[in-house]
């Protein structure tokens, strides 16, 4: 196992979590890792009434409805706090076929469940496919769980930098990435 973290000093947004030089794929990151995954397998549950293949539907259907916009910085700053309600219109559908193709279960297995997640008010049949329904993870319990998620991750990452398996870095400064046609984006 590595030593433990220290301060990395300098810009605050070039600072990023990496493997520690010495881990391998060791027994503490995994069992720390594993106890993580289990913490979170019981809060996914939880959302979708004890079944975690329901939980992976509903997951890949809210994946795909923001997937393309999370880049664009407009998108992020006006519905970056999961309060804030994206209705329909704001999210990209999506079909049976492509959420078995995400999650690799059998496409009427899919299909089942996102009738299912359709029936209990989760999502929202569209003409191009299925979104989530508008203001779902507004409510008050699903609220509770996503912050509930985002504790138990910063707890995991906590317990990797404590025990050495994770290390705060500065990224060397990298020329801005450009778009297409030399472009900064």
């Amino acid at each position: 196992m590595g030593k433990p973290a220290t301060a990395v000093k300098g810009d605050p947004r070039r600072r990023r979590v990496a493997l520690a030089e010495e881990t391998t794929p060791s027994r503490i990151f995994v069992t720390t890792l594993v106890n993580f995954l289990h913490r979170t397998d019981e809060l996914r549950r939880s959302a979708y009434d004890g079944d975690l293949e329901l939980a992976i539907v509903g997951e890949a259907v809210g994946l795909n409805a923001s997937e393309p916009m999370r880049r664009n910085r407009n998108f992020r700053e006006k519905f970056g706090d999961y309060r804030v309600m994206v209705g329909v219109e704001g999210q990209q559908p999506t079909n049976a076929l492509s959420v078995a193709a995400a999650t690799g279960m059998p496409r009427e297995t899919a299909r089942r469940k996102l009738k299912l997640l359709e029936k209990r008010g989760i999502l929202v049949m569209t003409d191009g496919g299925y979104v989530l329904k508008p203001g779902f993870i507004q409510s008050p319990r699903n609220l509770a769980l996503v912050d509930r998620a985002m504790r138990e991750t910063v707890q995991f990452i906590n317990e990797c930098l404590s025990l050495g398996l994770l290390e705060l870095v500065e990224e060397p400064a990298t020329p801005r990435p450009r778009g297409r046609r030399g472009r900064k984006e």
